[in-house]
């Protein structure tokens, strides 16, 4: 009688555990199946980018660059006030005029020199570039001033509430054909292109 109900208790214990493994098993198959989505989803947004040269300097001149095979669209770079006095939230976005803003319709494949109208250099105010962009399959992103990637719930032209016409523009001028900086140096040999 009690080898009887401790049997039954083992063998109720093992049911448990196979159950238990079963579900454990289920739920890192669906964790895994979500990592692999979201890995996909980002692919090549992760791969675009983009940084200031010169902020200082009149225009503004920065970079672009895709680093993946496929071109994004609807590319609005801004010029974003990052650091200094006290900063409006995006949903205030008139801190800076539409003017600091470059409008490329394609950004294509590769690393582009951009220039972007601004005033100058500003006592106590650091600028990042800011790049919202449509990918490849029409989800919205955008590349904060600080590097971080974030998946926008309407597209750049309506997050930044642009209005319309816009002038779109077309990256023409590849990162290797200016130089980033003249050497100091005469008897250096390179002229800052790869």
């Amino acid at each position: 009688m009690i080898v009887l109900s401790l049997s039954k208790l083992f063998t109720d214990f093992a049911a448990i555990g196979a159950w238990g493994t079963a579900v454990v098993g289920l739920l890192q198959i669906r964790n895994e199946r979500h990592l692999r989505r979201t890995a996909a989803r980002v692919h090549q947004a992760s791969k675009i980018s983009g940084w200031l040269i010169d902020a200082g300097s009149v225009p503004a001149k920065g970079s672009l660059n895709n680093a993946s095979d496929t071109p994004v669209f609807e590319v609005v770079v801004s010029l974003m006030a990052v650091q200094g006095r006290t900063l409006a939230s995006r949903q205030n976005m008139p801190l800076l005029p539409r003017p600091f803003r470059a409008y490329l319709s394609v950004l294509p494949p590769g690393c582009f020199q951009i220039t972007l109208p601004s005033s100058g250099r500003a006592p106590g105010i650091q600028f990042e570039l800011e790049v919202a962009f449509t990918d490849a399959v029409g989800h919205f992103w955008a590349r904060r001033g600080n590097g971080a990637l974030e998946e926008l719930p309407v597209t750049p032209i309506e997050l930044y509430r642009i209005p319309s016409p816009i002038d779109w523009d077309y990256p023409t001028t590849p990162c290797w054909s200016v130089p980033l900086w003249e050497s100091p140096n005469p008897d250096f040999e390179g002229s800052g292109s790869p």
